[in-house]
């Protein structure tokens, strides 16, 4: 990364976060009125143009798929398991 390229995003993650963007926020990966560090990196990855909000949606379909037990977080099984058939990896991506 060039010494331009990280002036610039430096300076647009130190952009305060408004209303509407803490509103959109709290809720991309977290269920409750807080943002946690999981949903600050998602936002500033998304105000960075570094992936989109289908991206994120595949991401978190895929996880839902592996969280098995539905706790909300994965277990070295789950983090490990295989997708195995074809269809279930293709829901994971709509």
């Amino acid at each position: 990364m060039s010494a331009v390229e990280e002036k610039i995003m430096s300076e647009s993650i130190s952009e305060p976060i408004d209303l509407t963007e803490f509103e959109y926020a709290k809720n991309l990966c977290s269920t409750d009125a807080d943002i946690h560090l999981s949903d600050f990196v998602v936002l500033q990855l998304l105000r960075q143009g570094r992936v989109d909000i289908r991206m994120i949606n595949m991401i978190k379909n895929q996880f839902n798929q592996l969280d098995k037990d539905c706790n909300g977080v994965l277990s070295f099984d789950e983090a490990t398991m295989t997708l195995k058939s074809k269809d279930k990896n293709d829901d994971a991506f709509k």
